[in-house]
């Protein structure tokens, strides 16, 4: 496979809202059926954000080009795009996590 020319890293959606119809995600229940409060959908943006931005640095730390991409982003032959999605967030100790 050819080098890729960038790595877009899309924020890593955190509802179902957030899945784009192209998506094999689309339409699957995999969230809970209550849906989050604004509380809920704020902090899942956040650590969407987060991930995205330190996958990004991690690639980039391989010496691969990656940057955080925002919808509409222009993408050019050879670019990999990566989109992820949190199934669910669960409070829990940092320390577990570590």
């Amino acid at each position: 496979m050819p080098r890729p020319g960038n790595i877009l890293v899309y924020s890593f959606g955190s509802s179902l809202a957030d899945v784009p119809p192209e998506s094999a995600f689309a339409g699957q229940a995999y969230a809970s059926a209550t849906a989050p409060t604004p509380e809920e959908t704020e902090i899942g943006h956040e650590l969407g954000n987060q991930i995205a931005e330190r996958l990004v640095k991690e690639i980039q730390d391989t010496g691969m080009p990656a940057t955080h991409a925002i919808p509409g982003s222009p993408i050019q032959v050879n670019d990999i795009i990566l989109r992820g999605y949190l199934v669910s967030i669960e409070q829990g100790s940092g320390l577990k996590r570590s």
